[in-house]
Parts: C-alpha cells; sequence; structure tokens
C-alpha cells in the first residue's frame, strides 16, 4: 500500500504523543497503519475495527487487530474464513447513535400517498432530475439537500408540489424525527444511513449504484434481503414502490428480513476490552 509510506511517520508520532489506550478504527487505512505498527511492535494499543460498510476490504489491518465490530453476519462469515478467531467478532451493525434505536412498526399504506425521503445530496443531478420530473400523485419526496445550499434553494424556488427540500439537519434527534415522518427511504447502499434505516424499520430503496464499493454493500444487502433495487431511468418506479406498499404479504417478508437482522446483533462486552 504505496500511500502508507507518506502517512505512517504521521501515524506513528500520533501515537507516540497521544498514548492512546484503544484505537477505534471506522477506516480501512487507520486500521492499516495501525495494524503495521503493532505488527512491529511500535503499537500497543488495543485496536478495534468498526465496520461502515458490508464487506471488508483488503486494506483493513487484520493480523493484529484485537475485535472486530462487524454489520452482519456474512461479514463474520468472511472474516473467519480469513483466519480471524470468531471470538474477536462481534456483530453490531454498523453503529449509530441511540436516538435511531427507538423501536417503531411500520403500517400498510394501501391507496395513500407515499412519503419518501431522499438523500439527495448524494444521488446525483441525473437521478434529481429524473424525479423533479416525476408527474404522478402517489408519491412525495422529501429531499434531505444536507450542506447542498444550492440544491436546497433551486428547490425551494421552483416549489415543485411533489418535492420538499430539507436544508441540514443538525441532530440525530431531530433526524430520527425526520424518519418517523416518512414511509420509507431512497439512498445509496451502505454506510450510517442504511444502518439507521435499519433500526427505524423503514424501507430501503436504492438507486444509481456506482461500481466497486457501492456495488459490493448492494449485494451484500440483497443477499440479507435489506433492500429494494429501483431504476428511476425507466419511470416504472412508482409502480414497484406501490407495488410494495399494496402487497402486505412482500411487506411481511421485508420486515421479517429487518428482524432477523436486527436480531442477530450484539452488544460487545465493552468491560472486556478496556
Amino acid at each position: 500500500m504505496f500511500y502508507g509510506i507518506f502517512f505512517l511517520p504521521f501515524f506513528k508520532k500520533m501515537l507516540r504523543d497521544k498514548k492512546p489506550n484503544i484505537l477505534f478504527c471506522t477506516h480501512a487505512l487507520p486500521s492499516n497503519l495501525a495494524n503495521r505498527l503493532k505488527e512491529k511492535g511500535h503499537c500497543d494499543a488495543i485496536i478495534v475495527n468498526a465496520y461502515t460498510d458490508f464487506f471488508v476490504n483488503r486494506v483493513w489491518g487484520l493480523s493484529k487487530v484485537d475485535y472486530h465490530f462487524v454489520p452482519s453476519q456474512l461479514v463474520k462469515e468472511d472474516l473467519i474464513s480469513k483466519g480471524i478467531s470468531k471470538e474477536k467478532i462481534y456483530v453490531t451493525g454498523i453503529p449509530v447513535h441511540p436516538a435511531f434505536k427507538q423501536k417503531q412498526h411500520s403500517v400498510i399504506r394501501r391507496n395513500s400517498q407515499i412519503k419518501m425521503l431522499v438523500a439527495g445530496g448524494h444521488l446525483g443531478m441525473n437521478m434529481m432530475d429524473q424525479l423533479l420530473d416525476y408527474n404522478g400523485d402517489k408519491l412525495h419526496f422529501y429531499v434531505l439537500c444536507g450542506k447542498n445550499k444550492s440544491l436546497y434553494h433551486q428547490l425551494k424556488e421552483e416549489n415543485y408540489s411533489h418535492i420538499t427540500p430539507i436544508s441540514y439537519v443538525s441532530s440525530p434527534q431531530k433526524m430520527s424525527l425526520l424518519y418517523d415522518q416518512v414511509d420509507a427511504v431512497l439512498t445509496k447502499p451502505g454506510g450510517v444511513t442504511v444502518s439507521e434505516c435499519l433500526h427505524k424499520r423503514k424501507p430501503i430503496f436504492v438507486h444509481h449504484v456506482l461500481p466497486g464499493q457501492e456495488k459490493i454493500n448492494e449485494q451484500q444487502l440483497l443477499k440479507l434481503g435489506l433492500i429494494i433495487v429501483l431504476n428511476i431511468e425507466n419511470h416504472y418506479f412508482e409502480k414497484k414502490i406501490m407495488r410494495f406498499f399494496n402487497d402486505e404479504l412482500v411487506q411481511k417478508i421485508y420486515f421479517s428480513h429487518v428482524e432477523n437482522y436486527l436480531s442477530g446483533l450484539e452488544e460487545p462486552p465493552i468491560s472486556l476490552i478496556i
């Protein structure tokens, strides 16, 4: 890993200056650097990998990592196949704020307008154009613009009847309340947003997946039955969304996958780590 050559001295100095007892790594690069330093005897801190994707790429450090907080049973099995002891692996899911862990039951919404929360700041303008062109009356999109002020002001000025723009949400509590107000979420696969939606029991629709990391996340989430894939560009996405909300059996199967996933999550024994 050639870029490790540049970062390793800075990382080594930081450990020497800060003298941490525990390193929680939520990104592959610091995990790799900490692992390399521990292999050479330059790091005596406990290393914890907290994975924020639904797969483990080759950059993550493994051999000297003490604990692995993984998003799913599939990732646990993958690490075991790589020689990691199962005693070091805890299926925690991707960590989310406690505000999102208040259980909420979703309801059937036959023949009523469906409210969709859209991660607008991350889905690309091509997809936004498709949503702007939507001329049906069965869906209403709440577009989360985040820090994309130009998108927020554009949607505000155009005043689309089927779109409500939402600016940056400042706290987990407010974001949790926003989830409560919608029926489903349209986002990209993987990451904290998906984990939040799972805890809030909100159906997850995904679109516009890029090759690489996003595609692998999509494949893993499909195996778990936790997402519904849409193709916004063919204009049939409304039918697929409404089919989900009009079919009680389809919803029952989907939410059984969600409950099965959530019931398999475990709280790691932090006292053992500390």
